[in-house]
């Protein structure tokens, strides 16, 4: 299987409120940055194959702690450098030509977790469909609804690589942001949609729910930790 993780997105909100660095690189629970979490979250075993499709204006300081992040136990990736992507879609697009697309491909955003493996969601699809996704009950304008009071999670599996590619390649450009969800709802019908308990789900692409989570896993020391990272 090949898995994903666009993290290419400038953290334009972050540095806006203050943080001197992509949110990607922010500690959360256990001394780890958010992408080593959402990487040990995806469950990969030593025959998968991972890309980290990076912004190169995060080059440096991700060299920084590239020795610490390479302790993620078992998992080995690759870092692809990319300039100024339109969105989410066109991040993981711009890799097409460096993967095996005959495989299956998990895409997973570098700002959203689940404490279950994503190797449920895989299952599941492996056995009911062709494609899959995460959703969670969620109201108000903070994300992508597929439905009234249903909200999209981070996590997507294709069983076909390839036609996941090819059908992304199809999108025309209208000046909307476009990711793997708008793949999803272009492919045949199986599509799969597993329900992630709030309690079970991290969604922190924006500095207030990073704050409320720091709050909640460090309730003792969150106003140490974001005087650290803040400027």
């Amino acid at each position: 299987m090949i898995a994903i993780i666009p993290a290419a997105g400038k953290s334009r909100r972050f540095y806006e409120a203050g943080y001197k660095m992509n949110k990607i690189f922010l500690p959360v629970e256990g001394e780890k940055t958010m992408l080593e979490r959402v990487i040990e979250s995806l469950g990969l075993s030593e025959d998968d194959e991972l890309y980290i499709v990076g912004d190169v204006d995060n080059q440096e300081v991700y060299n920084t702690i590239h020795s610490k992040m390479a302790k993620v136990r078992g998992v080995h990736w690759t870092t692809v450098w990319i300039r100024n992507p339109i969105d989410p879609l066109d991040t993981v697009v711009r890799i097409a030509d460096k993967v095996d697309r005959s495989q299956s491909l998990l895409i997973n955003f570098a700002d959203v977790w689940m404490t279950e493996s994503a190797q449920a969601l895989v299952a599941t699809v492996k056995n009911v469909g062709s494609c899959g996704m995460t959703i969670f009950n969620a109201d108000g304008d903070r994300f992508d609804h597929v439905m009234p009071g249903v909200a999209l999670g981070g996590t997507f599996y294709f069983r076909e690589a390839d036609q996941f590619f090819e059908t992304a390649r199809t999108i025309k450009r209208d000046g909307r942001e476009f990711g793997p969800k708008d793949v999803v709802e272009r492919l045949p019908a199986h599509t799969f949609y597993r329900v992630a308990l709030n309690e079970t789900m991290f969604d922190l692409g924006i500095p207030a729910d990073y704050e409320s989570y720091l709050q909640k896993i460090y309730p003792d020391t969150w106003k140490d930790i974001l005087e650290g990272v803040k400027k």
